[in-house]
């Protein structure tokens, strides 16, 4: 549920609580405790409706957040069964899928989307709350607006003789104004910084408009036009509660019967019944009703026998009284702090992190050893490494080669946010610490990005995280590299041997992950008339993807057939009398019924084949670790047999470097190759696009922005390791003997801050004088930097002749399928 819409209901049931338990006891309390403090506690109750403090063990924090602990979602999609369908073709996709997974990899394992519908319907109930609350108060604010506009044109002052007993009355208050006013039917108070009372425009006695002026002065001095506000604001959040509308009531008649006693308390009997009587003419000329946001003498006559009978009834209440009527405000006070409101829990656990490629599925990692601080607890717990955790479907990530992983400690939106830094980065193959050149990793919009290892295989990622004043947590998760995951445990379970089961069958096909991430699975079709029975699973483009690849992939040993050829192991194990089964892929999306003449890409596996290999495939059913085994095995996934990146063929290469006659450009060369060389294997290349030069004094700058990147090189094969686009500003100092030393190298900040940062530096070295134009010329230039891309290619190139590398060709992937080999020399 929404954070916003726990809050709103748990302070309305809070309050309502609150109201019904005053409404119950107030025929007993009615005449016997003081007005006013019957009025302070309606106000303790419309202090609850609006104001969110509340100790965390509260009841309601306890009940909206009673099983708030984040919750392990990361299974495999799974699609309802399907009936009714014809010529045994499917759509697969299942009920829609959460818009293709919105945020994919958060509603998975959510069998019939309710967890995805009722996210949809909990950011649905806010808006409609906001909705509701803009009219509540456009409503209120508008009629409040017309009646003021209405008031002005029946204004006239109030005569001198009026004024001085307002004056008297006052007691030395001066900012209080008396108007008279044709159109209103009762005397009122309105305004809060610049009150003003109003008096309808007929004649009073004087004993009359000396009471009129009491009642309106008592409104005054206890701010009840604030607390008229206050209400319609409560009333205004509080659209949706019913039950808001008697409180509001009840707190308005609250007011002037505790105004009424405020007046009265030091009258005599004559005098308490000359102020009744005018309570009556006042009501008796009164013609309608008002709600406006003001303090009026009367409202409403059904509240006028009340009123009347309290002022009779009024007499000074003993000590008893008071001392049980401050009992029962200090009790209500208590009741709304012990009911509180829905303001979350902290926590006393470290969070949940989790991990995902970019527009894939999200995974969790596991909680190692922590040491942890909760409100002054020191709390710590031991665990195994994390390389012997037991890891499942949702703490294992699928990845590419080069793939970035993203760490952050928010899976939604509402999700806490927590910031912490890296202590330790470990990874581990086959039980063993492993080192790679790209573990390094980066902060980028409060997100924590690492890369995946070059090498095909499964790893261990072990982080230690320390959490800025709350303490330091080992995480563990797994990163398969070019290998799929299944989560075999969930797929087993619709297991069947009839390959016409539509409803397992179906599901078998939505749970095994796609062979290639650029596709989506939408329907299949059974052939069961005669044998071979066959089963064809159909591909599409997902929607948020466009394939880069060669189109149509014919390479039996491309990517997507070895994936295909996995899932067809899994697929011929949980259906036994299948006997072929073809994964069909097509470049485009479906018009929501299958074209099977659009799909032009396909790959078929017979059963033969596989029991061959692995005898009955029933057994590896009955034992999934077998089968899990049987899907790492290189036998099954046939990786390439070439090695494109055999370490003992690589060949060290110096960086580059400029042999121009250019001096700035020379300059700027050596310059960009020392901020962006690396201390690893490897070489750099840089392209600089140079805006312009500028000297003063004795100092000279350089705009620039360099496209750099990192190669190695393998035998003939070239390996681009990385690479970044950035605008730069270099200030030099001018030296005795006229050669320029590097005084100040600023970089182009990142996010928000970016183009900020590059006008602040487009200055002159030493006056500080903006350049006119630079800054746009720089930005302009870094939404379409070909120029420089074309540079560092024919960089690399020269660079690769100058030490006779000859024959050499780029590896490029295209998230590594298809490879293509781009000769460059």
């Amino acid at each position: 549920m929404n954070e916003t819409i726990r809050l709103l209901l748990s302070l309305s049931l809070s309050g309502t609580i609150l109201g019904i338990l005053l409404f119950a006891i107030k025929p007993f309390i009615r005449y016997r405790l003081s007005k006013t403090i019957q009025y302070y506690i309606w106000i303790v109750v419309l202090l609850r409706l609006i104001i969110p403090f509340s100790f965390e063990d509260s009841i309601m924090n306890n009940l909206f957040y009673n099983n708030n602990s984040p919750q392990n979602i990361n299974k495999q999609i799974i699609v309802d069964s399907f009936e009714g369908t014809t010529d045994n073709t499917i759509d697969s996709s299942g009920t829609p899928r959460a818009e293709e997974n919105i945020i994919i990899g958060a509603y998975n394992n959510d069998v019939n989307h309710n967890r995805y519908f009722k996210d949809i319907l909990n950011e649905a109930g806010l808006y409609i709350w906001l909705i509701g609350l803009i009219i509540a108060l456009t409503v209120n604010l508008a009629g409040y607006v017309r009646f003021l506009k209405h008031l002005k044109k029946g204004y006239r002052p109030a005569t001198d003789e009026e004024n001085r007993i307002l004056e008297t009355l006052l007691d030395g208050r001066k900012n209080v104004k008396l108007l008279r006013n044709r159109f209103v039917p009762t005397p009122m108070l309105i305004g809060i910084m610049r009150p003003c009372i109003i008096i309808p425009d007929i004649d009073f006695s004087k004993k009359q408009l000396k009471n009129i002026l009491l009642h309106e002065i008592s409104h005054l001095r206890h701010f009840d036009i604030g607390i008229k506000w206050m209400t319609m604001i409560a009333a205004s959040i509080h659209w949706y509660n019913p039950f808001m509308y008697f409180i509001k009531k009840e707190i308005n008649n609250a007011c002037e019967l505790a105004c009424d006693e405020a007046v009265i308390k030091n009258l005599s009997s004559a005098e308490k019944q000359a102020y009744g009587e005018t309570l009556i003419s006042v009501i008796a000329e009164n013609r309608y009703s008002t709600s406006v946001l003001g303090a009026t003498m009367c409202e409403e006559k059904k509240t006028l026998k009340e009123r009347l009978v309290a002022i009779m009834k009024h007499n000074k209440k003993s000590k008893t009284i008071m001392v049980v009527s401050i009992i029962l405000l200090g009790l209500i006070i208590y009741g709304g702090l012990y009911l509180g409101a829905g303001i979350g829990k902290k926590e006393n656990i470290p969070p949940n992190i989790y991990i995902n490629i970019e527009g894939e599925e999200i995974k969790n990692a596991m909680v190692g050893s922590y040491s942890w601080e909760n409100d002054g607890e020191h709390i710590q717990a031991d665990s195994d490494h994390p390389i012997k955790f037991q890891y499942k479907s949702n703490n294992i990530v699928s990845a590419s080669r080069k793939d970035k992983l993203i760490i952050d400690t928010q899976k939604l939106k509402e999700d806490k946010k927590y910031d912490f830094e890296v202590e330790e980065i470990d990874v581990y193959k086959d039980g063993k610490l492993i080192k790679f050149e790209d573990i390094e990793s980066n902060f980028m919009d409060g997100e924590l990005y690492i890369n995946t290892p070059h090498d095909p295989g499964e790893y261990i990622y072990v982080l230690r995280l320390n959490f800025k004043d709350k303490g330091t947590v080992s995480y563990g998760f797994v990163v398969r590299v070019d290998m799929l995951s299944y989560d075999l445990e969930e797929i087993s379970k619709y297991k069947t041997p009839y390959v016409g089961d539509n409803s397992k069958v179906s599901n078998i096909a939505s749970l095994l992950p796609v062979p290639n991430r650029y596709f989506t699975q939408r329907y299949i079709s059974m052939e069961t008339g005669n044998k071979p029975y066959g089963l064809t699973i159909y591909y599409e483009l997902a929607s948020d993807k466009k394939y880069k690849g060669k189109w149509p992939i014919t390479s039996s040993n491309s990517i997507v057939e070895m994936n295909s050829r996995k899932n067809a192991l899994v697929v011929f194990s949980m259906i036994d009398n299948l006997d072929k089964v073809t994964f069909t892929f097509r470049n485009s999306k479906s018009e929501g019924e299958l074209e099977e003449s659009k799909y032009n890409t396909a790959f078929t596996f017979q059963r033969s084949t596989f029991e061959k290999e692995y005898g009955d495939l029933s057994e590896l059913v009955d034992n999934l670790a077998l089968l899990e085994d049987a899907l790492t095995k290189k036998v099954i996934v046939k990786e390439s047999e070439i090695d494109y990146f055999d370490i003992s063929k690589e060949i060290k290469l110096g960086n580059f470097s400029y042999n121009g006659t250019d001096d700035v450009e020379k300059l700027v060369y050596d310059t960009e190759i020392e901020k962006h060389k690396t201390s690893r294997e490897g070489f750099t290349i840089i392209a600089p696009h140079i805006f312009g030069s500028y000297e003063e004094d004795n100092k000279l700058k350089v705009f620039v922005t360099t496209f750099s990147s990192h190669y190695r090189l393998y035998g003939k094969v070239l390996s681009q390791e990385g690479g970044s686009v950035i605008p730069a500003a270099i200030t030099y100092v001018k030296n005795s003997d006229g050669k320029y030393s590097l005084e100040e190298y600023k970089e182009a900040m990142d996010g928000s801050d970016f183009a900020s940062s590059i006008k602040e530096f487009c200055t002159m070295p030493v006056s500080g004088k903006e350049i006119k134009d630079l800054a746009d010329k720089i930005l302009d230039h870094y939404g379409d930097y070909e120029d420089i891309m074309k540079l560092e290619r024919k960089n690399l190139i020269k660079h690769l002749k100058a030490n006779n590398q000859y024959g050499i060709s780029l590896y490029q992937e295209h998230y590594k399928e298809p490879v293509e080999l781009i000769p460059l020399t």
